[in-house]
């Protein structure tokens, strides 16, 4: 439920930026409409529009960075953005769980830890006020550009 992801983010005084591939756009497509159903909530897009410069500098500029696991998010905890990455996992995922579920932590080192957070993907606790909880509990200042 991206749009109340995004809502929750606006009353924490936070306008989301949605970044994505070409490859995404029609993934995103479905988002967007969710989100224009949604008249309240603030969101901006750059989908399609950043070469792969563009989006490292988007990351090491951001607050946080939330999404589903993937080289963004690989890219965004190894820098050091605050991340919060969606991974399946052995009692919620799908396919390749185990695989997933050890690599969620095992590639950062332990100072990288301190500001990143996963869920999973089918858990009933990853609920959009969860998601948007461990966003600002590891999100960067405001002033942080």
């Amino acid at each position: 439920d991206w749009a109340r992801v995004v809502r929750l983010l606006n009353r924490a005084g936070v306008v989301p930026l949605f970044v994505g591939a070409h490859v995404d756009a029609p993934y995103f497509a479905h988002v967007v409409e969710e989100l224009r159903r949604s008249p309240r909530a603030e969101w901006r897009s750059v989908v399609g529009e950043t070469s792969i410069a563009d989006y490292v500098r988007l990351i090491g500029r951001a607050r946080a960075w939330v999404g589903l696991s993937s080289g963004g998010g690989i890219v965004a905890a190894s820098m050091g953005t605050p991340t919060v990455m969606f991974w399946s996992d052995d009692r919620w995922g799908t396919g390749f769980t185990r695989f997933k579920a050890g690599m969620q932590r095992a590639w950062l080192a332990p100072d990288q830890l301190a500001t990143y957070r996963t869920v999973s993907y089918g858990d009933p606790a990853t609920t959009p006020e969860r998601v948007v909880e461990l966003a600002l509990e590891v999100a960067r200042p405001a002033t942080v550009r």
